[in-house]
């Protein structure tokens, strides 16, 4: 049962970055769909596809075979959903500290609900079970 829960947690994680790819690709060629939930960034478009099929991936293994490869794509695309949360993160708060040091007044906390950071949040739980199926294994 269990193994189901987590193999559909990684499926509509896969697929809500997929989506996040989608608009964000939209939006770097000019369609300006919901430009401040979604950022005109052709490198976090292509991010969130690569975090998007390694997620589906385990999904997939998951729902097959439930070893050592599911765990693994649970693993590794939930390290990369947090890292590029991380990088993300890093960036709004270098751009408010260019603000700050410049002078020019900080905009508002709107960049920090972004898809991407929200996605990359609604990842930790899946990172912190397959962390804890890691140690088991080893």
């Amino acid at each position: 049962m269990r193994r189901r829960v987590i193999s559909a947690y990684s499926g509509a994680l896969g697929a809500a970055y997929i989506a996040l790819c989608l608009l964000t690709l939209a939006n770097y060629l000019g369609a300006g769909i919901a430009p401040s939930f979604a950022p005109a960034d052709a490198g976090v478009s292509l991010a969130s596809f690569t975090v998007a099929l390694v997620l589906l991936g385990g999904a997939w293994y998951g729902r097959r075979e439930g070893g050592y490869k599911a765990l693994s794509c649970y693993l590794i695309g939930s390290l990369l959903a947090v890292a590029v949360t991380a990088v993300q993160l890093l960036s709004i708060a270098t751009s408010a500290l260019g603000a700050y040091v410049a002078g020019e007044e900080i905009g508002g906390f709107i960049e920090l609900v972004r898809l991407d950071l929200l996605l990359g949040l609604l990842s930790i739980p899946l990172l912190r079970y397959s962390v804890k199926r890691a140690k088991l294994l080893a």
